[in-house]
């Protein structure tokens, strides 16, 4: 006796991602998006914003002259890619979120605040680093 309703196995397919073209690149080629997220230096390419946008939920306002954040995003996206070029964090989105994350417990930022005072506070911990570094930078020239 047998029993034909018996399964011994059964067909699995996966299907596999395939990159879908966003948009053409200046230099004629193409651009694939993927779920992977693109290295921190060229996430303003990819998304035609920097990523402290996204990171804060700025939205299309960040650039407004009356109210808007490009000098404090600026600023910060500068002060991040000068780390990345040193070599002092990788060039990836969740090595900036560390950093970030140090520089809030340093220069006593919560979360819980509104996302106006944190880039507030912390363009203004990395106007001071900056000017910190210069003087550091200074005195071990003329040492």
């Amino acid at each position: 006796m047998t029993n034909t309703n018996s399964i011994y196995r059964e067909k699995v397919t996966v299907e596999k991602a395939t990159p879908t073209v966003q948009k053409q690149s200046g230099d004629g080629g193409k651009v694939f998006v993927d779920n992977i997220e693109p290295p921190f230096t060229d996430y303003e390419k990819v998304h035609n914003h920097p990523y402290l946008v996204d990171h804060f939920e700025l939205g299309d306002t960040w650039r407004d002259k009356l109210g808007g954040y490009e000098k404090e995003v600026v600023l910060v996206e500068d002060y991040f890619k000068d780390k990345i070029d040193k070599g002092f964090i990788k060039n990836d989105i969740q090595s900036v979120k560390e950093e970030m994350k140090r520089i809030y417990k340093l220069g006593g930022i919560k979360d819980i605040e509104r996302s106006s005072m944190q880039i507030e506070k912390l363009s203004a911990f990395i106007e001071y680093q900056n000017k910190l570094d210069g003087v550091n930078r200074n005195y071990t020239k003329y040492r």
